[in-house]
């Protein structure tokens, strides 16, 4: 009887340490966060739930050192994408969630953020570059990463064939996307209209795949267009079976390096088998509009400040060269053509020099007193009468 007992205790621990080494699988697999709470997500790296109770994946904050930093927040738990029954075939799922990208620099921002599912919640390996916080040099494209996310990228990089900085694309283990477009929507008269993902613009997403037809879409629209798009960004036809596990976690991640951006969730809802429910629009978290830093401030004052100097070194040289002009016009004689073969005007300002400031007096006459003077500019001595305002001869 007691090794019955001590047989029954062993089968007993053993069964309770399996249950409690396998990740808890939650039992509803449909909700909704207009607002977040710490306690709502399991959150690593650089995410944090600010005070308004917004999602921030990453904050923007880098140093020449820093080799470049991620933000992971997923559901706490895990969910069933396969049912136990036919294990080989995906569930159908859906979400739908509202994001804002801010800039930490007016010119260039990075490097975007995806809506990921995943076996696992450690990504303490990832790179938080160009991969996005999701893989690393080494398993970039690896199939046992079992991993599916949509990207929302603002770099272009080459070796990644991104098609510009401003894209949306289907990954599978790997950022090397399997599908990707413009970021766009479509209106109701199917005219496609271009989306800026960095723009400080609210921007919501929906994304869903149908487990039976295989088929995947993805699509934005900014806030100013609330209701989804009749025609989708991205619509791909890929079997999820062979990339997602039973159980996954779902949830974002982020990723940045030398172009820092701050990515926020304002509001998520997630459905297995289900249109993810409707988000409450009207009452979206606020995030923190950035005061402009000291150095900043004073780089933009010495700018101006250098810019104003010139500008008003330029327009009092142009106004002393045109007081310059003038004087000497006004003080200047002009001589006419006749007069150089006779004797002709000379100005008072050569003929003031030219007597040293009528000093060397030769006499006095009934016009004026004649002075001797040597003229400037040929040397030649003459003799110069200064006539008199108390002549009343006249001048000949």
């Amino acid at each position: 009887m007691a090794l019955q007992n001590s047989r029954f205790l062993l089968f007993f621990l053993h069964l309770l340490a399996h249950i409690c080494s396998s990740p808890a699988t939650s039992t509803n697999s449909t909700f909704r966060f207009n607002r977040f709470r710490p306690s709502n997500l399991s959150l690593s790296g650089s995410a944090t739930v600010i005070k308004t109770r917004a999602l921030r994946l990453t904050d923007g904050q880098l140093t020449r050192d820093d080799p470049g930093r991620s933000g992971h927040a997923f559901y706490p738990t895990t969910l069933q994408f396969k049912n136990s029954e036919n294990a080989k075939t995906t569930q159908s799922f859906s979400t739908r969630f509202v994001f804002e990208i801010v800039l930490e620099l007016q010119e260039s921002g990075g490097h975007g953020f995806t809506f990921v599912v995943a076996p696992s919640t450690n990504f303490s390996g990832a790179m938080g570059d160009r991969y996005l916080g999701l893989f690393n040099q080494g398993n970039n494209g690896n199939q046992s990463n079992h991993i599916f996310a949509v990207e929302f990228d603002t770099v272009q990089q080459a070796t990644l064939k991104d098609k510009d900085a401003n894209h949306v694309g289907v990954d599978v283990n790997s950022v090397i996307s399997y599908a990707s477009a413009p970021a766009a929507y479509y209106t109701e008269l199917g005219r496609k209209e271009n989306v800026i993902l960095d723009s400080r613009t609210r921007i919501q997403a929906w994304i869903e795949y149908d487990g039976n037809e295989k088929q995947l879409n993805a699509t934005i629209a900014p806030l100013s267009h609330p209701l989804k798009p009749n025609r989708s960004l991205i619509s791909y036809p890929i079997d999820l079976s062979p990339v997602l596990n039973e159980h996954m976690y779902v949830g974002f991640s982020s990723g940045t390096l030398a172009l820092a951006s701050k990515h926020y969730i304002l509001a998520w809802s997630f459905a297995m088998d289900g249109k993810a429910p409707e988000l409450d629009l009207s009452s979206l978290p606020s995030i923190p509009r950035d005061r402009t830093p000291l150095w900043k401030s004073f780089k933009l004052f010495l700018s101006v400040f250098v810019a104003l100097g010139a500008l008003l070194l330029l327009i009092i040289t142009v106004i002393i060269s045109y007081w310059i002009k003038r004087k000497r016009k006004l003080t200047s004689e002009k001589i006419e053509g006749w007069e150089m073969d006779y004797p002709h005007r000379f100005p008072y300002r050569e003929l003031y020099r030219g007597t040293n400031g009528f000093k060397q007096e030769l006499g006095r006459g009934g016009f004026g007193v004649v002075y001797k003077g040597v003229l400037p500019r040929s040397r030649m001595e003459v003799a110069v009468k200064r006539v008199s305002h108390d002549s009343k001869q006249g001048m000949r």
